[in-house]
């Protein structure tokens, strides 16, 4: 029953949109992510959510702008677990913190296989590969960031290394989503390795570029 407050079940109006709106993330998440966008309908996920169509519509306008919605979300999971390994390895030796920060991302991907799905047919929707180009930019930021604290400020206004980090985190973007879907022979160890070499190697971009005057 509702009471005068608005509130009903103890929740009020507001709590119980965002929690049908996680419904809707979740149950698009688990559709587009195990069997492909393709599949996604309003029909289908809110039949996978539990709720009646129209609750689709007091959040999102259609399914294109909730598979953006659930991209986001899963961006600002990694996000989020990314800058915590950060905060906590803060005094650490660089090697050692780029490997920790390694290994959160590769389980980010390896822990759930919808990830790894979402991230490669985001290649088919215009609107996911601007979100994708925008994610990977922000990585590259978060490198420059760690990067700053071993070469200096001045690497932030380079556009060699700007060049550097984003090559790095789109290959290693790529090279990730290859070896989630097992099309490459190599351990969890060996393709962490690599990665923290590929990032400790774009480090010396600048001593090995012969610039033209």
């Amino acid at each position: 029953m509702e009471r005068s407050d608005g509130k009903y079940g103890g929740r009020s109006a507001d709590e119980r949109r965002r929690e049908r709106r996680r419904r809707l993330l979740d149950a698009a998440f688990d559709i587009a992510g195990s069997q492909g966008f393709s599949v996604l309908g309003v029909r289908a996920v809110c039949v996978q959510a539990g709720l009646n169509d129209r609750y689709f519509y007091e959040s999102f306008t259609d399914c294109d702008q909730l598979l953006l919605a659930v991209y986001e979300d899963q961006a600002a999971t990694l996000i989020a677990r990314l800058m915590a390994v950060l905060d906590n390895t803060a005094d650490w030796e660089l090697r050692a913190r780029i490997r920790a920060v390694i290994d959160v991302g590769i389980d980010f991907g390896a822990e759930d296989p919808r990830r790894s799905r979402l991230l490669e047919d985001a290649q088919s929707s215009a609107a996911l590969r601007a979100r994708r180009s925008e994610l990977a930019a922000l990585l590259a930021e978060m490198l420059l960031a760690q990067g700053r604290e071993v070469l200096g400020d001045d690497i932030a206004a380079d556009p060699n290394y700007q060049m550097a980090a984003l090559t790095v985190v789109n290959g290693l973007i790529e090279l990730g989503a290859t070896w989630w879907r097992g099309d490459l022979d190599a351990s969890r160890d060996q393709i962490a390795e690599f990665m923290v070499a590929m990032i400790l190697t774009s480090a010396d971009i600048g001593s090995r570029l012969v610039l033209q005057p």
